[in-house]
């Protein structure tokens, strides 16, 4: 054979020599999911990679470098249509059969790893079972009209004991799953809380902590870390008597407004989007008050990650009567600000300093613009 022709040989076996060593990489994954249709998107990191099958059939590989943690999903949930995604641990070169429906749940077979899990996962959803129905009945009774106050007072005084026995069923569960290599998702169980995820890693065997899975368990640890740096940032810029960064915006009508030609005044910094749901549903009740105060403060809202066609049209059809900007994507706004979640509100007094902030659709802001400008100011005079 000539080294022409072996070059050539080699080069037409290449292709197929990297698809093979991508394959031992990459997870195989067989599906039957009932409600699905013809399409299917796996999120890995940043990176989405859209999947066909048949009627909620599915048998794909998923390329994999490391352990990590996919979201699986219809195409209609990235585009912000329904929520139907759920989170699996990824590892390479492992099978696993996943069979349910979105509303009904899923079982997982396959490699040893993925029958494990599966064990886990009936135990950890009854440790959860607990505090996901207080989750669920108060939220219904909120959705019946029942006092949001009074609700949150319930919350406060009844999640802390049943989360700490929630803990304590999680860590129980470690301890007797020490040695098994699926016992690292259960790290992720505990959320942000950094120290009971320290606490749950250093109950796993030395062989799982230093094996090829442990990155299952590092990975959330480093993520509840970097929130929680970047939490303690956040209260720092907003922390109450902190001056607030100036800034200038192109308002709804494309004039430049800076926040330092309001000073003088109370200001609300509202940061919202329009694909945001709890920034609309907020809107009438903010708009109401508003009306009710608006000769004693000025909201500025402040849309965020959107275009600016939608915001437009979100400030019509709410018919929103306060300031508006629009925050392009290159901004640094929310890294001055520390914003961290959609809404937040900031509120700004006429000396400029942050006088509060919240996060969410939160009552107490309400309470504190009442305080501030209604009847209990006024009888305080």
């Amino acid at each position: 054979m000539t080294k022409t022709m072996i070059l050539s040989l080699l080069l037409l076996l290449f292709p197929a020599m990297q698809a093979t060593a991508a394959n031992k990489k990459a997870l195989h994954v067989k599906m039957q999911l009932q409600g699905v249709g013809d399409t299917l998107v796996v999120q890995n990191g940043k990176q989405l990679t859209a999947f066909t099958g048949h009627d909620g059939v599915f048998d794909i590989m998923v390329p994999l470098t490391e352990p990590v943690y996919i979201t699986l999903a219809t195409p209609a949930t990235f585009r912000g249509e329904e929520q139907q995604a759920f989170v699996i641990p990824a590892v390479p070169g492992q099978q696993v059969e996943i069979k349910g429906s979105w509303m009904g749940g899923f079982t997982f077979s396959g490699s040893r790893f993925y029958e494990d899990y599966n064990a886990l996962m009936i135990e950890v959803e009854m440790a959860e079972r607990p505090l996901s129905l207080l989750f669920n009945d108060l939220n219904e009774q909120m959705a019946n009209g029942v006092n949001q106050d009074s609700l949150q007072q319930v919350f406060n005084e009844r999640q802390p004991s049943m989360l700490q026995r929630q803990n304590d069923l999680l860590l129980d569960m470690v301890r007797r799953h020490a040695d098994s290599e699926a016992v690292v998702v259960l790290a992720r169980e505990f959320g942000d809380d950094v120290r009971m995820i320290q606490q749950a890693i250093g109950l796993m065997s030395n062989k799982v902590r230093n094996g090829k899975t442990a990155r299952l368990a590092y990975g959330p640890l480093e993520d509840a870390k970097l929130k929680h740096d970047s939490e303690e940032d956040s209260a720092r810029k907003q922390a109450a008597g902190v001056e607030a960064p100036d800034f200038t915006l192109n308002d709804i009508n494309g004039q430049p407004l800076s926040l330092s030609s309001l000073r003088g005044k109370y200001v609300l910094l509202d940061f919202w989007g329009s694909w945001c749901t709890w920034c609309k549903e907020g809107f009438p009740q903010m708009r109401e008050q508003y009306l009710k105060y608006k000769d004693q403060f000025v909201i500025l809202g402040i849309d965020c990650r959107d275009t600016q066609e939608a915001w437009r049209q979100t400030v019509r059809d709410f018919q929103l009567p306060w300031l508006h900007v629009y925050c392009p994507n290159d901004t640094d706004l929310f890294e001055k600000y520390g914003i961290l979640g959609f809404p937040t509100k900031i509120l700004v007094g006429p000396d400029g300093r942050i006088i509060k902030s919240f996060t969410g659709e939160d009552p107490h802001y309400y309470s504190l613009i009442d305080e501030l400008f209604g009847e209990v100011r006024s009888l305080s005079k």
